[in-house]
Parts: structure tokens; sequence; C-alpha cells
């Protein structure tokens, strides 16, 4: 985010917020912490706060865009799909729809609050977070968050595969 719009969003360019940040202690925070310190002392709103969280984190080299404090990384992919939020829900909760747009695929469905999320645990030990929003009676969106990925190349790699795998659900839908 450029410096002009972190200022007029919160009275600070970027290399203001290192210097105070950088003051406070911050580079041997937790992410938490920060977040906290910049919420109560500084009275930066909940978005804000997050945004300044992070940017200083990525400043600082304490993670690389996509990466968690962890040392894991996150993907995230969203599409709209002209069904019901019902039917798409549906497509992921039955598992034999599920195969069908989604093969060779191990998940394990971990909780599912219908029609609106899911979480799964992938093969791999990476857990998908999954949530449908509907944008009217014959639309709606899901958005898939990948987490616990091990390095940016399997984020890079997963972002083509929802890319195809939302393809293959959009075909599957169709023929429903």
């Amino acid at each position: 985010m450029s410096d002009e719009k972190v200022k007029a969003k919160t009275g600070c360019t970027w290399d203001r917020w290192v210097r105070a940040l950088d003051r406070d202690g911050a580079a041997e925070m937790s992410h938490r912490d920060i977040a906290k310190l910049i919420g109560t002392k500084y009275k930066a709103g909940p978005w804000w706060t997050q945004m300044v969280t992070v940017g200083y984190e990525r400043i600082k080299k304490l993670r690389a865009r996509g990466q968690q404090r962890n040392g894991t990384y996150r993907m995230s992919k969203s599409k709209t799909f002209d069904v019901p939020v019902t039917a798409l829900f549906g497509a992921w909760a039955d598992a034999t729809q599920r195969r069908r747009w989604l093969p060779g695929a191990h998940v394990k469905v971990r909780t599912a609050t219908a029609p609106k999320s899911m979480r799964l645990d992938w093969d791999d030990g990476a857990i998908l977070i999954v949530a449908f929003t509907p944008k009217g009676a014959s639309r709606s969106t899901v958005a898939v968050e990948h987490a616990k990925l091990h390095n940016r190349a399997a984020v890079d790699g997963l972002k083509a595969y929802w890319t195809d795998r939302f393809t293959a659900l959009k075909e599957t839908l169709s023929a429903s």
C-alpha cells in the first residue's frame, strides 16, 4: 500500500510507522502484540491495525508476502457462480459431487455450517477454509483459503490449481 494512502488513513507514512514501532520494540513482539499496540496506543481502527502490522512485519523482513509469522503461508481465491448458495455449498459438502470436480483430493470435512462455511483437512496437513456468500437468489460466491502451506511455491501452485478446480466446479454445477 502506498505511503500516501497509509498516511491519509492513519496519519503516518510507512517510514514514520517503522520508526515508532521500532521505538516500541515491535520487531521482537508477536503479531498479536504488535496489532494490540497499534490499536491501543496509536488508535488505528481494526482494519488499519492489521494492515499496518502486516506491513511493518514485511518491511522488517519478519514475513514474506502471504507468509504468517509462524513461517507458514496462506493462499486465497474466490469465484462467483450462477447458482444459489445452497447448490454451491452442496457441491462441496456432498462427497460424491465433490469428487466430480475435485478428483484425487483426499479431504476430510472438519466442520460445516450450511450454507455458510466449512473447514477441511487437506491430505498434506494443510487446512482449507471455505466461505459461501449468496449474491441474490441465483448467484453465489465461494472463497477458499488454503492455510498451513510450507512455502511460496506451494501458494503459486495452488493459485493455478484452484483456478482449474473452479472451472471444473462450474462445469459440474452446469451439468446438475
